[in-house]
Order: structure tokens, then C-alpha cells, then sequence
């Protein structure tokens, strides 16, 4: 067991359950797991033996940023986001997806965190004139900008599994094709869709690599992970 303390946001989602599950499963847990979630994890029940995570449940997101810096995390994973239809409107997306991503990441380094972890999405751009690659992409840089001694991007494709609440028709379509293609000769054509579980591995992978201190010093720790990237670390 890592002697690093970790938090992790947007565990009740489809990336930030299989990062739980990952980051429970036995080697890769880290001495202290903090979640913070507005409902309890789909698993919270098979959690309770283990008196190393504790998942924090509350329901006002203004209140989130305190309880980090309480925490004091080393490593912080993010897979914090939602979608326009469920926000009720892109303004309102932005405010979780952008602004509540980015006060939480300052929380996290003000506190002395090192390593931040952040699923993004292929395709990121300041400069991109879709919303919501822009979006991302101008979280990415705002991220950056907060200097951790580690930073670790990850930037999947389309994201395959099964989802809690329905994306609708024209997302049920894509991704029903998006996982018929999935490791085949198509895939690049569609930016490498790849499965929640796969994310989650990658960025635990990454996490304790950084914490290691292994990887490429010109980096300057910070590390952009595509989602071609992604799908090969899982056959590793």
C-alpha cells in the first residue's frame, strides 16, 4: 500500500466509479482514499470494510474546495464533468465542468498536493470552435497554469460503458458503433474510443508512475495521455 493519501472527485460517475473500484481493488491504494460526492458511490456498502476510504457526501458543491484542503491530499484525480442536457444548458455545465473543476484543482495544490489527475477529452483546445472542446481545453491550460510538481492529462476518445442516465438516441447510436470498432483497424478513424476501465488504469498507471518519479524529465511533469495511448497501456 502507497503511503500517499489521495482524493478523488466524480466517483459517482462512469470514469470516477472505475477509478474507485481501481484504487480499492488491493495494490493500488493509497494509505488514505477520500472521495467527495453530492450522493453516495453505486458501491458504498462494499467500501465499508475498508477503514482507509472515506467517502464524503455533500450535497453543496461550494462546500467541496474546504473539504480538500482539509484532506490534504498528495495526488488529486478529477473526473469531475456532466453533459449540457443533464446541467439544463451549457452555461450551466460550464459552472461544474470548468469552474468547480478548477476551484477544486487550487484547493488541491494551496494544500500541497503534487500529482493532479485530470480526464479531459481528445480533442481539447482553447482554440476549438466546438463549446465544449473549448472548454476543456481551456480548463486544461488553466490547470497548468497552477504549477503542481505533477500533472497528468488523459484525453479518451469516446467513452464506452454503460451509463446511469440515458445520453439519448444519437449518443446510444455512437455508441454502439464506437464499441464495435473498439481495438479494431476503424478505431482511429473514430479517435480511439476506449472503455471506463481502461481510463481508470491509465490514469492510476500514470499517478503512481509521476509519484515514482519515473518518466521523461523534459516533460517538466506534465503528461498529455491520447486515447490511443490509453487503450494500449491495457493490454500491458
Amino acid at each position: 500500500m502507497s503511503d500517499k493519501s489521495a482524493i478523488l472527485i466524480g466517483s459517482t460517475g462512469l470514469v470516477g466509479s472505475a477509478i474507485l473500484r481501481q484504487l480499492t481493488s488491493g495494490a493500488t491504494s493509497y494509505s488514505t482514499l477520500t472521495t467527495v460526492t453530492r450522493r453516495e458511490v453505486p458501491f458504498q456498502s462494499q467500501l465499508s470494510s475498508q477503514n482507509h476510504v472515506k467517502n464524503v457526501v455533500e450535497k453543496d458543491n461550494t462546500k467541496w474546495a474546504a473539504l480538500i484542503t482539509a484532506a490534504k491530499p498528495n495526488v488529486m484525480y478529477s473526473a469531475l464533468g456532466t453533459t449540457k442536457a443533464i446541467a439544463g444548458g451549457f452555461p450551466q455545465q460550464w459552472k461544474i465542468d470548468y469552474d468547480l473543476n478548477l476551484e477544486l484543482a487550487t484547493a488541491a495544490k494551496d494544500s500541497g498536493a503534487t500529482t493532479y489527475v485530470l480526464i479531459s477529452s481528445s480533442g481539447a483546445s482553447a482554440s476549438s470552435r466546438f463549446p465544449y472542446l473549448r472548454m476543456k481545453g481551456e480548463l486544461e491550460d488553466r490547470v497548468l497554469e497552477l504549477g503542481f510538481k505533477n500533472t497528468v492529462i488523459l484525453r479518451p476518445g469516446f467513452i464506452l460503458g454503460e451509463r446511469e442516465v440515458s445520453q439519448g438516441l444519437a449518443i446510444n447510436i455512437l455508441g454502439a458503433v464506437a464499441g464495435s470498432v473498439h481495438n479494431s483497424f476503424l478505431a482511429s478513424a473514430m479517435g480511439y474510443p476506449v472503455k471506463h476501465e481502461e481510463i481508470a488504469l491509465a490514469a492510476i498507471d500514470y499517478a503512481l508512475r509521476v509519484e515514482r518519479g519515473a518518466g521523461d524529465p523534459k516533460n517538466k511533469g506534465i503528461f498529455f495521455v491520447e486515447s490511443k495511448e490509453i487503450a494500449s497501456l491495457s493490454k500491458k
